[in-house]
């Protein structure tokens, strides 16, 4: 099954799905990032990640959007939220389980509920698990505390935030517009039901 990762930016994917990755990595990765491109630092940390992980770099897309700092501190955002649907749409990808951010945008980043909004409205039914960060009530729990000495080593820009959201285990929710027949059929084919 071909398993969709939208993120906003490099080290979202280590920081709330990199555990994630590694236990279903039998599973063809897409992964698509918001902001930066593959030549940038940034960039570059999430292609060696996700070359550690196995996943060919022809499976990465980046959406080149700018990861405009002022965006976080007045929780709003400069990305235009049509653009990100236009190009996440021209992507013409056909998952068979989208994983992404949630609602809240974890702890309330705007980019991060952006994405979220746009996987929505480009895959409304599509299967959908959201990181659990920041929410109640979480559906699956994996144990993460191995990943983070390979997290640290991949995206060394990003240490500060790394620190602060280092946790002892990833976090997952079915979206809401996922049926519970589905959620159980796509857990049994994940290995997980």
């Amino acid at each position: 099954m071909d398993i969709l990762l939208v993120i906003s930016h490099p080290d979202d994917d280590a920081i709330f799905a990199g555990a994630l990755q590694r236990r279903l990595a039998a599973h063809a990765w897409i992964v698509v990032c918001l902001t930066a491109t593959p030549g940038t630092l940034r960039g570059l940390e999430l292609l060696r990640w996700q070359s550690e992980l196995g996943t060919p770099a022809e499976r990465l897309h980046f959406l080149g959007e700018v990861d405009e700092p002022n965006d976080y501190r007045s929780g709003r955002s400069s990305i235009a939220p049509e653009a990100v649907v236009k190009r996440l749409s021209a992507l013409a990808l056909a998952p068979g389980l989208v994983v992404t951010h949630n609602a809240q945008g974890e702890y309330g980043h705007p980019h991060h509920a952006l994405v979220h909004a746009a996987v929505a409205q480009v895959y409304p039914d599509t299967p959908r698990l959201e990181f659990g960060y920041g929410r109640d009530g979480v559906d699956w729990e994996i144990p993460c505390t191995s990943k983070w000495s390979s997290v640290a080593r991949c995206y060394p820009s990003q240490q500060r935030v790394i620190e602060k959201l280092r946790t002892e285990s990833e976090t997952f929710c079915w979206s809401a517009s996922t049926p519970p027949d589905v959620r159980r059929s796509v857990a049994r084919r994940l290995g997980w039901g």
